[in-house]
């Protein structure tokens, strides 16, 4: 018998050594994996990928046939399931975190102790404690973390929120506009841009407003050709950058969305039977 569905509250988060021990728990106990999903708060589709972590590389399961091979070996008393699953979480650079470890961390949070010295306690980085934290929703971004408990000056996370720190105050907003009625047509384009430069995101999202109301009010004018549409995009840069930062695209006006089909009762019409 399946379990009712309910709300999967733990959908996103991370996998602790107490999610592994009830999922053993419930398969070993004969459980559906549905059931063993709700007992979780997680999707069944995230509990049957998460069953690839109890079997070794070298075996390479099919998919369909996971299930009956892990509640195969879990039959096996003495089979080191745990063992598998930490190799799997390091290979996929996750962290595994104990219920000890996360008591740790709230207290630690509370005491306001040294990041350092809540990392060494949990025998883990600086950054590594940063992201528990983060998951455990005591802290929203790494910031709130160092200026809470500080880091260690010199280490890889102080190194990496300076990194950040110099990239935000350098850094630019492009905003490109393509089409728009009343800019200027680059030689050889074929089309009007406008490209500028801004410091900030809300500067930028400003001046695109302004270009596009322009372009609104020039399209009414006779002989202007209100159909082409405008795309633009502001991208956030800093010396040196390609691909990192902020990036934000859009179309003016808004791409429509296709309507939706009409579908036909699902049922066939009786026929009636010829008379001989």
């Amino acid at each position: 018998m399946t379990a009712p569905r309910v709300k999967t509250l733990r959908a996103w988060a991370a996998w602790t050594e107490d999610d592994y021990h009830s999922l053993v728990a419930d398969l070993r106990n004969g459980l559906d994996l549905e059931t063993a999903a709700a007992n979780l708060g997680r999707t069944h589709t995230a509990v049957a990928k998460r069953l690839a972590y109890f079997i070794p590389p070298e075996e390479n399961i099919p998919v369909d046939e996971r299930e009956r091979w892990v509640r195969d070996r879990l039959a096996r008393p003495r089979w080191d399931w745990m063992t598998v699953v930490r190799d799997w979480q390091q290979h996929r650079r996750e962290d595994l975190w104990s219920v000890a470890d996360t008591q740790a961390a709230t207290k630690a949070w509370a005491t306001h102790t040294p990041l350092a010295e809540l990392a060494q306690r949990l025998s883990t980085s600086e950054t590594s404690t940063v992201r528990l934290l983060i998951q455990l929703g005591l802290a929203e971004t790494r910031t709130d973390v160092i200026n809470r408990l500080g880091a260690t000056p010199g280490a890889a996370l102080a190194l990496r929120e300076q990194m950040a720190n110099d990239r935000t105050a350098c850094a630019i907003w492009i905003l490109t506009v393509d089409g728009a009625l009343g800019t200027t047509s680059p030689h050889g384009l074929g089309f009007p841009r406008d490209v500028t430069i801004h410091g900030s995101q809300s500067d930028a999202e400003e001046e695109r407003d302004r270009l596009l109301t322009w372009h609104d009010r020039a399209r009414q004018a006779p002989g202007a050709d209100p159909a082409t549409p405008i795309v633009w995009s502001i991208t956030e840069r800093s010396l040196g950058d390609h691909t990192i930062g902020t990036s934000l695209h859009g179309q003016h006006p808004p791409r429509q969305k296709p309507p939706a089909r009409l579908t036909r009762a699902n049922h066939r019409p009786s026929r009636r039977r010829r008379k001989s």
